[in-house]
């Protein structure tokens, strides 16, 4: 089947692998290209950081309340110790996504925070800037995957330095590990965009 030519056929599909998809009656990503302000782009930015200091508050009371609290809530019962550990960044997820939607006043209301699926990180960071050259736009998310490949990379060096085994006067090396389900072609292509950004930072 012949597709009208869009900026879809300009991304690199070993970066994008899911444009074809078995489940969408279309290519993916959407075909058209949305344009807003600089100034909206910078009212989400500033609402997503005001947004993520109060989610790492809300964890923080989470993390410091007893384990009744948290069955309270819902929370299973097998994953109150993991509620209470502390990670490298201190932080409640490391990569995520803020949902907004736009109401008929054009005010912006966010109405979840992703941090548990894959979905918008290669269009975010790698097929925005695409579809803005292929349409001659300013890219709003230009040098985003500079900075994230650098989080990456500083995500790398603190987790997997090396440990020293004092033992055997040796350090061992902590492997990194990615994994992904390769039945679900946007989770496996996501997990291999990320890996990939951290391996070449």
């Amino acid at each position: 089947m012949m597709h009208p030519a869009t900026y879809i056929d300009q991304l690199d599909p070993t970066i994008f692998p899911f444009i074809q998809y078995a489940d969408y009656a279309d290519r993916y990503p959407t075909h058209t290209v949305q344009a807003f302000p600089a100034s909206f782009y910078e009212e989400m930015r500033t609402a997503s950081a005001g947004l993520f200091r109060v989610f790492c508050k809300a964890a923080e009371v989470l993390q410091r309340a007893p384990n009744d609290f948290a069955r309270a809530m819902d929370m299973p019962r097998e994953i109150l110790p993991y509620l209470h550990t502390v990670n490298a960044f201190h932080l409640p997820t490391w990569l995520s996504r803020f949902d907004f939607v736009l109401d008929e006043a054009q005010q912006l209301h966010m109405v979840e925070i992703n941090a548990d699926t894959p979905c918008f990180v290669i269009e975010s960071f790698y097929a925005n800037g695409v579809a803005a050259a292929y349409d001659g736009r300013r890219d709003p998310n230009e040098g985003t995957e500079a900075q994230l490949r650098s989080f990456l990379t500083e995500v790398h060096n603190r987790l997997s330095s090396p440990l020293a085994d004092l033992g055997r006067r040796a350090l061992t090396r902590r492997p990194f590990v990615f994994s992904a389900f390769d039945d679900y072609p946007e989770d496996l292509g996501t997990t291999l965009y990320l890996m990939r950004l951290m391996q070449e930072g």
